[in-house]
């Protein structure tokens, strides 16, 4: 298995590596700099086409994950507001999903706090949908408290431990469970420096979260028995209709959404309407991922 890696910025992705070789490589940068990994793994066929593509984001293939991170991210918040957020996520692990010490592992991450549940515990099984399902899984799970759910996006890095945080100038480090439940200005003494006395925990779990995993990726519906507009943009509506020609899918793409923007159309609705025109002829995730630059930032933000 790989991860992406990414040393001193999330700009500077693109590496492929072992994952057996991250633990040399945080041990090496991580003390002047971050360091980052993909939340999801590879096997040998992304490795070949980041070859030759340059990027993971344009590989459309199969995803492992081995650990779940829930991101508890301070944002604006206080420090003494996140740290008790995090605290309650704990107590619904162990009081609410019964999970065990090994189950998952504990971080400060510099101003927040990651927790990382072993795939184990889930039993989630590889494949292109799996960000989709992890994602959909963990929001489901982690209903009540606010989490990030941009950790789950099939692109998505997250800061090793054992590595700076450049903007704090702490360390991401690993928390005992006792220590986790004092209070911030202990939790920050101990971010001053790596701990490596910690070492590298191995998660394990038993599948006793199966139950929770969202298993189906639901299918765009399509509305019916509706009047169709006919007096607005009469282009639009005929480019739509017409559906993807082959040629100039990617400039109808464009103008659609942007007609759609101008119009007030949600962006969930958006994507749901440019997948449907689709209608599989495209591969949906490059249609999700396409530049529509003016109109929302990426249609990958309209379904991620």
């Amino acid at each position: 298995m790989f991860v992406e890696m990414a040393i001193g910025s999330p700009s500077k992705r693109g590496a492929l590596v072992p994952i057996e070789d991250m633990w040399d490589i945080v041990y090496e940068q991580g003390k002047e700099q971050a360091v980052y990994r993909s939340v999801y793994m590879y096997d040998e066929d992304a490795v070949k086409s980041v070859k030759v593509s340059g990027s993971v984001k344009n590989f459309l293939g199969t995803r492992y994950i081995d650990a779940v991170p829930i991101d508890i991210d301070r944002a604006q918040n206080s420090d003494e507001y996140t740290l008790q957020q995090t605290q309650l996520i704990m107590d619904y692990l162990h009081k609410e999903l019964h999970l065990k010490q090994g189950n998952y592992a504990i971080y400060f991450s510099g101003t927040g706090y990651h927790i990382d549940i072993s795939a184990e515990c889930f039993g989630f099984e590889p494949s292109e949908n799996l960000p989709y399902i992890v994602k959909a899984t963990m929001l489901n799970l982690i209903a009540d408290i606010k989490t990030d759910p941009a950790v789950y996006t099939r692109t998505s890095l997250i800061r090793v431990a054992h590595s700076l945080n450049i903007k704090s100038e702490l360390y991401k480090i690993p928390l005992t469970l006792e220590e986790l439940y004092t209070n911030h200005t202990n939790i920050v003494s101990l971010a001053q420096d790596r701990r490596l006395d910690f070492g590298v925990e191995e998660l394990w779990g038993e599948q006793q979260l199966d139950k929770h995993i969202v298993k189906e990726v639901p299918k765009v519906r399509s509305m019916q028995k509706v009047n169709e507009p006919a007096n607005v943009v009469n282009c639009v509506q005929t480019m739509y209709n017409r559906g993807p020609q082959q040629g100039s899918r990617n400039h109808a793409l464009l103008r659609m959404a942007s007609h759609f923007r101008r119009n007030g159309i949600p962006s969930d609705a958006t994507k749901a309407s440019l997948l449907h025109w689709n209608n599989n002829q495209l591969n949906p995730q490059i249609v999700i991922d396409k530049d529509l630059a003016g109109c929302y930032s990426s249609v990958a933000n309209l379904l991620l």
